[in-house]
């Protein structure tokens, strides 16, 4: 994490939720999501500072059928849980 601090639950759902949007335009679809891909990297990295994180939570966003992964809550759930009181 850049700043030591971890983005709220609510906003990575919402990432998660713009991603899996795409569903919603079926024509339009995999050109928003080769969009996304990149947004949602850059995103990743900056709410979270692991770089394979920003990969993978892109490649997600990029591959075919994943978008449904919830990689910006997932990885929310797993920094919060090495994150010290």
């Amino acid at each position: 994490m850049t700043e030591g601090r971890l983005p709220r639950l609510y906003q990575c759902i919402i990432m998660d939720a713009v991603g899996m949007g795409s569903y919603l335009l079926p024509v339009l679809g995999e050109t928003f999501d080769a969009v996304w891909a990149f947004v949602a990297g850059i995103v990743f990295y900056r709410w979270f500072g692991t770089k394979i994180g920003s990969l993978l939570s892109g490649l997600e966003e990029v591959l075919p059928f994943t978008d449904f992964i919830p990689s910006f809550t997932i990885a929310y759930f797993y920094f919060k849980s090495r994150q010290k009181n």
